[in-house]
This record gives structure tokens, C-alpha cells and sequence, in this order.
């Protein structure tokens, strides 16, 4: 048998060979076709879980068009430097395709997340509204709120997960052209397993088959659980009220929840469950000790460490508890997570009206800050009808007065410019 992995092998060629998701797999050969740069939308956001065709469709478009494929990973490249030097380089230089058909296709585009990507989104955006080439964006949420300024530029097109019958369907293809005797029920299963996802049933497929001619449910042994994709509540609960160390650590090692953002989730809620100091002291340990590791890993890249992460902060916190019982929780937000958006509400605002004051002012944005600020919020909150003429005057929002002045104050200015 082929080393070659079968999901490669028998990935579609042409856009009637997609199954599921045909329709919008032909919308975006339309969009390829159609593209101008004068004419909206700028780009294609092809969304859905994973598995169901939303890159192989690009790939059997730029195939059966015979046009020339940039393809950048965007969780690869990260910050603003490296997705203008990238997507930024291939949306403007030629195409060495004849008839300058050239398509820029920018996978896990939903992948640029964290401290680390610094402007890596509005890099894309400055390149959506330049770009002289159709662009193919990929994500799994389309809805994710840092995507909102890049949704702005973009046709959505939505993916559905493949039903298991259909997926089924495919596997006994697969199987026919491979020479493997697979009982309809083995498929069957192996398509449910797989949960809409049909590149991991025919991953799975191969991994049962494989140096095989026939294939059993005996055989089915073989393959680990599927990663599902869970909510936050549903991988707390898988956590906290796992029958086994396995099961936690796959509860969140498999949720599509990013795993700093559930060891939030884990600090802001595990007291809910240990109601004895002790039990209390070892689960936070196990969560600090969590963090350690999170830290080396950002620091040096030492990516083989997150499984240490996963175990401590699943099978680590639940398996401190021995006498506590398990409760019915309400899981609370991680407030660390709100306070943060708060600040940076905050910041973004008293940054917004010190540059305005600045440019009235001469002076810089950082000078109007320090020197500036404390005098107009004092103004404001001695005299609202004077500091809304000075508001007017200054161009500042209404709405961002309410982050320098009392709400008091705030309201009286509104009323008064309204």
C-alpha cells in the first residue's frame, strides 16, 4: 500500500468531486472568476470545523482553473512584519502564472491569537484593502471577535459538518480502490467516530487498515477517541467530574477552548469544587506549577512541555479533591480575563483623547497624558457646560469621556452636547 496518506491521496481535484459542502465550494470558483480589485468583497472567509472540505475546495478551484497558489499559515506568521512580508510580498509581486491568475489563500487565519501577534490582524487588513489578487481567508469561527475587522472585507461562506452516512460513503470508496474488504458496519462506525470531521475518519481508516486486507470491528481497537471539539462548560465538567486522569487530560488537551485562556477558567472556578484548605492548596498548586511551564514554553519554545500543562491543570486540580463533594457549580467568567478587556477599554480610550488633545495642542500624545488630562477632567467635573464645549472643541467622543470623568460628570456632558 501507498505511504502516501489517503486524506492527500484522495483529497478532491476538481470542485464536483467536494462532497457536503459542493455549493460553496462553487461559490468560491465564482468568486475567483469574478474577482477585481475594484469590487467587493475584497476576500472569501471560509468558515466551519474541521474537516469538511473548506481548504481541499481552494485547492480543487486553483487546480481546475490552472491558477497560480500563494498559501500562508496564518497561525504561522504571526505579527504585522511577518504577514506584510508574506501575504503582504505575494498580494502585490507578479504572478509568474500567464494572465497574472494568481489566488493568496491564508489557512487558520482564527490561529492569530495572543500577546505575541502583534498587529498581525490589521496587517491583514491593510493587505485586504491593497491587494491586486483574490484572498482566500480559512478559519473554524468566522464570529471569533478578533476577526471582526477583517469580516468587514469578506464574503463569508459557511462549511457544515459531513454527515456520517456521506462520510461512510467516501470510506467505502476508499476501500474499494485500495483493496481493502471493509464490513458496512466498521465504516459505519469509524464515520461516527469521526463527528462531521472527514479528513480524521479517513485518517482513522488508514490507521486501521493499513497492511490489511480486511478490516473488522475487531480492528477498531486500535484507534484512540476522537477529539471533539467541547465548550468551556462541557470540558470543566468533563474535568472536575472525570471517572479517570485519561479522560481529564483528554478533556482538555481536545477542547477547542485555547489553553491559556481554560487555565483561567480553571483558577476562576476550581474553588467551587474543593471545600477543604488542603484539597484547595493542592489543586492551586497544580495550577501554578501549570503556569511555570506555560511560562518556559513561551519564553524558549520548549512546545513538548504543554502536556505537562494539560495534566496539571485537568487531572492535576481534579485529583486533589479526596473527601469535597462534586457540586452544581455556576462557573463564572474568568475575572482576570474581564478586568483585563476593562483596562484595555480604558487605555485605549485615555489614549484616543490624548492624541486628540495633542494634535490641538502641539504637543505629543504622551505629553498631552501626563500634563493635559488631569486639567480637562478637572474642568469637566467643575463645570459640565464649559467641559462640553471644551469636548466639542477637542473633537473627543461623548462616549469616552465616561473612562477620564465620574459617570456623573459624563452624563451632565452627553446631556449637554445632545
Amino acid at each position: 500500500m501507498s505511504r502516501l496518506l489517503w486524506a492527500e491521496k484522495y483529497a478532491p481535484r476538481k470542485v464536483s468531486e467536494v462532497v457536503e459542502n459542493r455549493k460553496a465550494a462553487e461559490r468560491v470558483v465564482e468568486f475567483i472568476l469574478n474577482w477585481h480589485p475594484d469590487r467587493k468583497p475584497k476576500a472569501l472567509l471560509l468558515w466551519g470545523p474541521a474537516g469538511v472540505g473548506k481548504t481541499a475546495s481552494v485547492y480543487a478551484a486553483i487546480n481546475e482553473l490552472g491558477y497560480d497558489l500563494v498559501e500562508v499559515n496564518a497561525s504561522d506568521k504571526r505579527s504585522l512584519d511577518e504577514i506584510r512580508r508574506t501575504v503582504g510580498a505575494a498580494s502585490s509581486l507578479s504572478s509568474l502564472v500567464k494572465g497574472g491568475k494568481r489566488v493568496i489563500l491564508v489557512d487558520e487565519v482564527d490561529g492569530i491569537s495572543g500577546s505575541e501577534d502583534k498587529g498581525g490582524i490589521s496587517g491583514l487588513v491593510e493587505i485586504l484593502k491593497k491587494t491586486v489578487y483574490p484572498v482566500i481567508l480559512v478559519a473554524n469561527d468566522a464570529w471569533d471577535p478578533k476577526l471582526a475587522p477583517i469580516r468587514d472585507f469578506c464574503e463569508l461562506i459557511r462549511y457544515n459538518r459531513i454527515r456520517s452516512n456521506v462520510v461512510a460513503s467516501v470510506l467505502a470508496k476508499i476501500c474499494e480502490r485500495e483493496g481493502v474488504e471493509a464490513d458496512p458496519l466498521v465504516l459505519k462506525k469509524i464515520a461516527e467516530n469521526a463527528k462531521g470531521d472527514l479528513r480524521a475518519a479517513i485518517n482513522d481508516l488508514q490507521m486501521v487498515a493499513e497492511g490489511r486486507r480486511s478490516i473488522t470491528m475487531d480492528d477498531l481497537g486500535v484507534l484512540s477517541l476522537r477529539d471533539q471539539e467541547k465548550s468551556v462548560f462541557d470540558t470543566l465538567k468533563a474535568i472536575f467530574y472525570g471517572k479517570s486522569a485519561q479522560g481529564m487530560i483528554m478533556a482538555a488537551s481536545s477542547s477547542d477552548v485555547d489553553y491559556e485562556l481554560l487555565m483561567q477558567w480553571m483558577c476562576e472556578n476550581t474553588w467551587q469544587h474543593m471545600q477543604h484548605p488542603k484539597e484547595l492548596a493542592d489543586a492551586y498548586n497544580a495550577l501554578s506549577r501549570a503556569d511555570v511551564f506555560l511560562g518556559r514554553i513561551r519564553n524558549r519554545q520548549h512546545w513538548g512541555l504543554l502536556s505537562y500543562v494539560f495534566a496539571l491543570m485537568s487531572a492535576g486540580v481534579s485529583l486533589s479533591r479526596e473527601t469535597s463533594g462534586g457540586g452544581a457549580p455556576k462557573y463564572q467568567f474568568p475575572s482576570w480575563v474581564k478586568d483585563m478587556s476593562a483596562a484595555r477599554a480604558r487605555r485605549n480610550a485615555l489614549g484616543g483623547i490624548a492624541s486628540k488633545v495633542g494634535e490641538k495642542c502641539h504637543v505629543s500624545s504622551k505629553e498631552a497624558f501626563l500634563s493635559y488630562l488631569p486639567y480637562i477632567k478637572f474642568i469637566i467635573e467643575a463645570n459640565p457646560e464649559v467641559g462640553a464645549k471644551l469636548v466639542k472643541w477637542l473633537g473627543i467622543e461623548p462616549e469616552a469621556i465616561e473612562f477620564l470623568v465620574s459617570k456623573e460628570a459624563a452624563e451632565k456632558v452627553k446631556k449637554i452636547l445632545s
